[in-house]
């Protein structure tokens, strides 16, 4: 009596066993062949019918129809032991480059260029996320003359924090107004990031946020210059409407090892934490893909 209780209870913890593995496989399965997640899993796509969905951090947005697609190989990024990336296509030409501001302080501009960089964007200036104030960075022309005398190609940004299309078109001038008679190899870029909830852009819609980009960027080819837009995954999938984005440059903010961003970008920044001879704090590090930033790189 005991033994066939015993044989009983053997049955049942193996056909528990057996179920709990089925159902794990099943799940495998499904992911795999259903839910094909991109490296860190921040974000995949997935048909349902005939829409095609992005899921970002538990939400489905839908793709943007009119917006090119990512082209560049996750897989074929490798980082050396330099902390440089490195896109493995010998068809595609890649370019390193960095973006600095007051906090790096001073610059060894040789140091850098000796290092392997090739260009750097420039903060210009910036807009106070309370009272909404126009400030250009400190360092904006030191750095602007020491990365053109050590030889590298230059573009520059601006930290907007505007909130409606007027300031938007604002920033562009005045960002135009601080050049003055300096040359630029590379686009003049609008680089607005979400600040705090207590920030004067806390509430800012997807509308507004697009019609923003918009007004910067029509602004600054008004003046005769080249325009990209900055993001992170968080600020294209959640703030932007990128439906309504067409066919601006984009500049890619994912610290990762691999990009998992659905579009297309002409510049990935990879990193907040490099490190370079000549520059004492960390920097963020870029790295070039598309023809449009490389084919002027000097």
């Amino acid at each position: 009596m005991a033994s066939n209780e015993k044989k009983k209870k053997s049955y049942i913890i193996r056909r528990l066993a057996f179920c709990v593995l089925l159902i794990c496989l099943t799940v495998f399965l499904i992911r795999k062949l259903f839910l094909p997640t991109h490296n860190n899993g921040l974000d995949f796509d997935k048909l349902f019918g005939e829409h095609k969905l992005i899921f970002f951090s538990s939400n489905e947005i839908e793709v943007a129809e009119d917006i090119q697609r990512n082209i560049w190989n996750p897989e074929l990024f490798e980082t050396d032991d330099s902390g440089f990336m490195h896109y493995n296509d010998p068809s595609v030409k890649t370019c390193l480059g960095i973006d600095v501001s007051s906090f790096q302080k001073d610059i060894d501009w040789n140091k850098v260029k000796a290092s392997g960089i090739d260009f750097v964007f420039i903060r210009a200036g910036y807009r106070g996320n309370t009272e909404g104030g126009l400030f250009i960075d400190p360092y904006f022309e030191t750095n602007y003359e020491g990365a053109k005398n050590a030889g590298l190609s230059i573009g520059v940004y601006f930290f907007s924090q505007s909130i409606n299309e007027s300031e938007a078109a604002e920033e562009a001038d005045f960002v135009v107004s601080l050049l003055k008679d300096k040359e630029l190899d590379l686009p003049i870029v609008f680089d607005w990031e979400y600040v705090s909830e207590t920030a004067r852009t806390a509430n800012i819609t997807q509308e507004t946020m697009s019609k923003c980009a918009d007004a910067f960027y029509e602004r600054i080819h008004q003046h005769g210059f080249d325009c990209m837009v900055y993001f992170n995954l968080y600020t294209s999938y959640m703030i932007y409407d990128m439906d309504q984005f067409g066919e601006k440059m984009i500049w890619l903010a994912q610290f990762a090892d691999k990009p998992t961003y659905y579009y297309h970008y002409e510049i990935w920044q990879y990193s907040c934490t490099g490190k370079i001879d000549g520059i004492d704090t960390d920097v963020d590090l870029n790295i070039a893909l598309d023809e449009k930033i490389t084919s002027v790189i000097k």
